[in-house]
């Protein structure tokens, strides 16, 4: 995953609003922290969020032999503080995207 903010400006910014309590961040300004902070996520987790999203609402497809795909639906198999799927007997992890699980069941996603 490529990242489009680069940390270094990040850091300006908490910079400059530790330096200067009432600096005043522009609409720009703002909108990178965010997708900052949304990157720093991805590669803490090592799948893009949208793809996490996509995995948590409709499932995965995965196997371990590559010959017969199962689907996963189930969220409460979601541990969050390992960011990993847990799936009966297999553990999924995130960072395995389109490695070991799929969001499609021809692997096409």
């Amino acid at each position: 995953m490529k990242r489009l903010t680069d940390k270094k400006a990040l850091a300006n910014f908490k910079a400059i609003k530790n330096i200067n309590p009432n600096y005043v961040a522009s609409n720009e300004e703002l909108i990178y922290a965010k997708l900052g902070k949304l990157e720093d996520l991805e590669e803490q987790i090592g799948c893009p969020l949208d793809i996490l999203v996509r995995a948590l609402k409709d499932g995965v497809y995965y196997n371990e032999n590559f010959d017969n795909p199962v689907l996963v639906l189930n969220e409460d198999n979601f541990e969050e503080n390992n960011f990993r799927l847990i799936v009966i007997g297999t553990t999924l992890y995130l960072k395995d995207y389109k490695k070991t699980w799929w969001l499609r069941e021809d692997k096409s996603e």
